[in-house]
């Protein structure tokens, strides 16, 4: 049975402007593994309007784009996803099918594994491949990051997994890539939705996402909730969206929404400023794919100063303001 699935299909999720920069990063480790596999990569773009994103598909790994275009394919819009998803698997056998650990991904995946039979491998922050056996291993941390779990799909087909947002850095887009592109027929039923999307609308006191953002700060211990705003404000003043360590989190200093680490976001931002965190393992692992760190510590011995490139050594509630005060000058 499994011989005859092949290729690996990524189920790319797009705004009205973009590709999501997470299925970026699936199609990048798509395209890394069908190279070891001698398998094509096709990419499933969903939405209402996503002809205009084909050309990037192909610069980022893709062998194939598949437009899925309808109106209902809107991001949360789950129960329209999956209508869609279902029959492309059904009908071109990918051996593998991946996307991004997204809420609407840690959703479709399952779905789809009970759907066809066969397993799902969730939140994975490594993918690699056994080549004997053609078997997708996908990996994660487990205990407060002190193991590494291993997961595969040993009989059924395709082998489903969804990769943790910023668990792989995107790689630099190949221009002079090509590939071919189709239009595919799309069908949602009525019958489909068990639940109505009414609208979807920016909570009040938006937060910029950190899987997506180019800068990011995130904070330690040594800040309370009080003092958190030095966090948040340099965040602020660089463009970009702040965090926290598991630590912080843990003290009741940020929600864990904002966690970075190993059992927190993994991140890859341009610029990763780290203010007051001592840089353990757990943290290392959720930001080690970021461009440049920079770390602000008192602690001239902490971890964080062997893996960043430039660092600060002083009290950072002293450092943060007048960094800030120097990035508002005219």
């Amino acid at each position: 049975m499994s011989s005859d699935y092949r290729d690996i299909l990524v189920v790319v999720e797009c705004r009205p402007d973009r590709i999501m920069k997470t299925s970026l990063e699936v199609l990048s480790k798509a395209r890394e593994l069908g190279d070891e596999l001698g398998a094509r990569v096709e990419a499933l773009l969903l939405g209402p309007q996503v002809e205009g994103f084909a050309e990037t598909a192909i610069h980022n790994g893709a062998d194939i784009v598949l437009l899925a275009e309808h109106d209902t394919l809107t991001m949360g819009n789950i129960d329209a996803l999956f209508a869609a998803v279902l029959p492309v698997v059904r009908s071109r056998k990918p051996e593998i099918v991946l996307m991004s650990a997204t809420a609407s991904g840690l959703d479709l995946g399952p779905r789809l594994a009970a759907a066809l039979s066969t397993g799902a491998l969730s939140d994975a922050t490594k993918l690699e491949i056994d080549e004997t056996d053609r078997l997708l291993i996908a990996k994660r941390l487990t205990y407060d990051g002190s193991v590494e779990a291993a997961a595969t799909v040993p009989r059924a087909r395709p082998q489903i997994a969804s990769l943790r947002p910023g668990a792989v850095r995107i790689g630099y887009p190949d221009d002079s890539r090509y590939g071919s592109v189709e239009r595919l027929e799309v069908d949602i039923p009525k019958s489909a939705f068990k639940v109505e999307l009414v609208s979807i609308e920016d909570a009040p006191d938006f937060e910029p996402p950190l899987d997506s953002a180019e800068v990011v700060v995130a904070g330690g211990a040594g800040f309370d909730a009080d003092d958190f705003h030095f966090v948040q404000d340099l965040a602020k003043a660089l463009g970009g969206a702040w965090g926290a360590s598991r630590a912080a989190v843990q003290f009741g200093s940020a929600p864990v929404d904002r966690q970075v680490g190993a059992t927190g976001a993994h991140i890859a931002p341009k610029l990763y400023v780290a203010v007051g965190i001592s840089g353990q393992f757990e943290h290392y692992y959720g930001v080690r794919a970021a461009e440049a760190v920079v770390a602000i510590n008192s602690d001239k011995g902490a971890p964080v100063f062997r893996y960043a490139q430039f660092g600060l050594i002083g009290d950072a509630k002293e450092i943060v303001p007048k960094v800030i005060e120097y990035l508002k000058r005219d």
